[in-house]
């Protein structure tokens, strides 16, 4: 006798509901975050506000587009982690950054 087995997950829960609204809400080509990364990422990452955003469920949310590193942690310094950069990344997570992010 053959027994074939199907696991099947779903993932449920506020965190979930938000990240499909912030998806959603985005833009092609564009990375979109909520106020909370954004406080968490703004020391390095450059983001454009977009202000309050209605979402299809009727909520309105705080989003930014990233722009990018900013230019002030990279500036002149060619090697594959700008030290700047992780310096800072150092001081605020108390680990080197893994990866740098490339444009």
């Amino acid at each position: 006798m053959l027994f074939r087995s199907k696991f099947a997950f779903d993932i449920w829960g506020n965190t979930v509901n938000l990240a499909s609204r912030m998806e959603s809400s985005g833009a092609i080509g564009r990375v979109n975050v909520s106020t909370r990364t954004y406080r968490e990422i703004r020391e390095f990452i450059e983001c454009e506000p977009r202000g309050m955003v209605h979402t299809k469920d009727g909520r309105d949310l705080e989003m930014y587009f990233v722009r990018g590193v900013h230019q002030a942690l990279i500036d002149g310094d060619s090697g594959p982690i700008p030290r700047k950069f992780a310096s800072l990344y150092q001081e605020r997570f108390g680990v080197l950054p893994p990866a740098f992010p490339t444009t």
